[in-house]
C-alpha cells in the first residue's frame, strides 16, 4: 500500500532576496498551507559568463540572513532546476509553487519553459509574480515607461510571518533530495570564504546600506552605480528615496536610484 505523499508549497527564491515587499512569501502565507522556501545554485548558470564567486557568495549570504530573519530554514540545493523540483515532486504532493518571473539570459528563459512543462505534467500550478518594470516577452518597447512606472506606484506588500509551523515545515526534507542535490564541498568553501573589499549580502545589511546613501553618501556622487538590487525591491527604495528627499528633485533621485536596483543586463 503506498503511503499517501505529506502536502507542500514551494517559495523558489531567486534574485528576490528578502523577507519584505515580497509577494510568493505573502501568497504562501495567504493560503495558510505548509510551504518551503527554496534556493537552487544551478551549474549551468554558475557556469555562465556572467556569474562569479562574488555572485555567489552574495547570494549565499543573503539566504543566510533570510534564514534569521524569517526564523525558518531555506532549502538550498545545487543542481538544475528541473531535476530538483521532480525530486521534490516525487516525495511532496505539491500543488502550488510561487516565484517572481524572472528577466534575464536566455538559459534562464528556456529553464523556465522546461520547468513550466514539468509542472503541467504534474498538476501543479506556478504563479509567477511580476518582479520589477522588465517585462518579459514583449516585442517592442511601446509604452514600456508607462507600465514601468505603475508598476513602481504600486504600494508597498506587507510581509506577516505566522509563528506557528507546520511539520513539513520544520526539520529535513524527506527523501534523499537534500543529499542527492548537495552544495559539492568546494563550492561551499568558496560560498564561505571571507568577502574581503566586497559589500556583504543580506537584507539587513542593505537597509543599512540604503539608509546610509539616503542620509550622506548621495551627496558624493551623481550615478548609484554601487547598489546592489536583491535584498531591497525597487518600490522599496522609491519610497525610502521619498521619504528622506522632498520636491520634484527628491522623486527624481528616488526614481533613479530605483532604476539602478531594477536595471536588467
Amino acid at each position: 500500500m503506498m503511503m499517501e505523499k505529506p502536502t507542500l508549497q514551494i517559495v523558489w527564491i531567486k534574485r528576490d532576496l528578502r523577507t519584505r515587499d515580497h509577494a510568493p512569501l505573502a501568497e504562501a502565507e495567504a493560503l495558510g498551507l505548509p510551504y518551503r522556501v527554496i534556493f537552487i545554485f544551478e551549474p549551468s548558470m554558475v557556469a555562465h559568463p556572467d556569474c562569479s564567486n562574488r555572485h555567489l557568495r552574495f547570494q549565499w549570504q543573503s539566504i543566510k540572513d533570510m534564514e534569521q530573519r524569517l526564523n525558518r530554514p531555506v532549502d538550498v540545493f545545487w543542481g538544475e532546476a528541473e531535476a530538483v523540483f521532480a525530486a521534490l515532486l516525487n516525495v511532496y504532493a505539491v500543488s502550488k509553487v510561487f516565484s517572481y518571473q524572472e528577466s534575464g539570459i536566455e538559459k534562464s528563459f528556456l529553464r523556465d519553459t522546461a520547468i513550466a512543462k514539468l509542472f503541467a505534467e504534474r498538476g501543479v500550478a506556478w504563479q509567477e509574480f511580476q518582479r520589477n518594470g522588465v517585462l518579459r516577452g514583449i516585442k517592442d518597447r511601446v509604452d514600456w515607461d508607462k507600465r514601468w512606472f505603475v508598476t513602481m506606484a504600486e504600494p508597498l506588500i506587507e510581509n506577516h510571518y505566522r509563528l506557528s509551523r507546520f511539520p513539513q515545515e520544520e526539520g529535513p526534507l524527506l527523501g534523499s533530495v537534500t543529499d542527492d542535490f548537495a552544495i559539492p564541498a568546494d563550492w561551499l568553501r568558496r560560498l564561505e570564504a571571507p568577502s574581503v573589499g566586497m559589500q556583504l549580502g543580506g537584507e539587513s545589511l542593505a537597509w543599512r546600506y540604503l539608509q546610509g546613501f539616503l542620509s550622506d553618501r548621495h551627496k558624493s556622487y551623481h550615478y548609484h552605480k554601487f547598489i546592489d538590487q536583491a535584498n531591497l525591491s525597487g518600490v522599496e527604495i522609491v519610497v525610502e528615496g521619498a521619504k528622506e528627499w522632498s520636491g520634484d528633485y527628491g522623486f527624481f533621485i528616488a526614481d533613479q536610484v530605483a532604476r539602478s536596483f531594477c536595471a536588467e543586463v
